[in-house]
């Protein structure tokens, strides 16, 4: 599924509102977890989808249909979701944990294109601990 770039910025302009609320509940949930003394960590998503190709098939993700938008731009929707998490965990002085930009785009991590295959969740259970090791005691 192509899209052309209009309609791709047509559809993240749509996400907005639905950006603004999750950023809102978002900071609640920081604002209960620091009122309880909560040691909050935040970590990116990620999904297969996004304007490469796959490493094992050289599919480009980017055109694979994915509801009603493309690989590519659901990758681009997800980029401002991690985004604003990331400038809330920054603002609040919380780490943040950038699993997006580690995890390879190879379908077999990747149960569909957004669920981990058990190889998948190892890579990433391995990663995110090497990330917390020193910092959680």
């Amino acid at each position: 599924m192509v899209l052309s770039d209009s309609q791709i910025l047509q559809r993240i302009a749509q996400e907005q509102p639905l950006l603004e609320n999750y950023k809102k509940r978002v900071e609640e949930i920081v604002s209960v977890c620091k009122t309880n003394n909560i040691k909050l960590i935040f970590v990116s998503q990620t999904i297969l989808f996004s304007d490469e190709t796959d490493m094992l098939t050289n599919i480009d993700l980017g055109t694979i249909k994915t509801g009603d938008i493309n690989g590519k731009t659901e990758a681009l929707l997800l980029k401002q979701y991690n985004k604003s998490n990331y400038d809330i965990a920054m603002a609040n002085n919380l780490m943040y944990v950038n699993l997006s930009v580690r995890l390879p785009k190879y379908s077999p991590l990747y149960y569909d294109g957004y669920h981990y295959t058990n190889d998948g969740a190892e890579f990433v259970s391995k990663f995110i601990y090497d990330e917390l090791k020193n910092y959680i005691k």
